[in-house]
């Protein structure tokens, strides 16, 4: 790639991969407008650095008597049908779910984010822009409401502060991603910078009774609440039992064995707490809530 290729697709729609300075890479699309900047679908104008593209594609453009091959079908869970996905005037959003940083991630893990890339690549190629969100779990992931805390049992086990451990296999993950040719999705927020905004969204909940504080100081979402809870597994509440690990831990606090912890109490853990209304506490399934606050806030509506 040079300089004069960039040159000769001004005016052109584009796909630019730059050189981000902590030695990843970002895309940005749009219409070039000089060898050094692009203005992208909301106006805005980007500039670069010629010296900083690592690869730059131009968009084709297909003739509409064509659109029939340029067109991507997913299978909707909810529906149980086939359907085609729709871009809103050339613009899709794509929040999936990252990886819970407390160790290397493996090929299961990273099939997630090669199919979201692949996916993000198809709708791009039909010259429709993508924004694609995945969050970083860097505390909150427990097997389940019973669990410690992935990252702190990590911790215990190496003696290393958790999140010099997230920091490292955020690294490393990010370093996968490009020895596999995976593209940087547009952000990747954190679990731990963003419990503002997932308090606000659990203390939402709260007051429109889909989650409450239960005896044992912890709070938990009512899966009796939500009407189509179940809708997308297949599973009905009335039929679900509860499991082993319920009958044999204390698990009091739950109004129903199907709901699960959305902000639980401390007790004696001293790493990884914070304070909110509820008390010192920490997030009990961080990446549920947080996909969901991250899926509301920086997905376009």
């Amino acid at each position: 790639m040079t300089v004069e290729d960039l040159k000769a697709a001004i005016g052109k729609r584009a796909t630019v991969r730059l050189h981000d300075t902590d030695g990843g890479f970002r895309d940005i699309v749009g219409v070039l407008q000089s060898e050094t900047s692009l203005i992208n679908r909301r106006g805005e104008l980007i500039e670069f650095k010629a010296s900083d593209v690592a690869i730059f594609r131009v968009i084709p453009v297909f003739n509409r008597r064509d659109s029939k091959t340029g067109e991507l079908s997913i299978y909707d869970t909810l529906t149980r049908e086939v359907k085609q996905v729709q871009s809103r005037d050339g613009f899709i959003s794509i929040y999936c779910c990252g990886p819970t940083v407390y160790r290397d991630a493996h090929v299961g893990n990273l099939r997630t984010f090669l199919l979201s890339d692949l996916i993000a690549r198809t709708l791009r190629m039909q010259g429709i822009e993508v924004q694609l969100i995945q969050n970083i779990t860097d505390v909150g992931h427990m097997a389940d409401d019973f669990e410690e805390d992935k990252m702190l049992a990590e911790s215990e086990k190496t003696k290393v502060d958790p999140f010099v451990i997230a920091r490292e296999f955020e690294s490393r993950f990010h370093r996968d991603l490009a020895l596999l040719n995976i593209r940087s999705a547009d952000a990747y927020p954190r679990a731990s910078e963003n419990m503002r905004s997932m308090q606000s969204a659990i203390a939402k909940l709260i007051e429109t009774g889909s989650a409450y504080v239960g005896s044992d100081g912890s709070v938990y979402f009512d899966a009796t609440s939500f009407e189509s809870y179940g809708a997308i597994s297949g599973n009905r509440l009335e039929a679900l039992k509860p499991g082993h690990r319920y009958e044999y831990k204390d698990e009091g606090g739950k109004k129903f064995h199907a709901d699960w912890a959305l902000w639980k109490l401390a007790g004696g853990r001293t790493q990884m707490i914070w304070d909110s209304p509820w008390g010192v506490r920490f997030p009990g399934l961080a990446y549920r809530v947080q996909c969901d606050v991250n899926r509301l806030s920086r997905c376009s509506s």
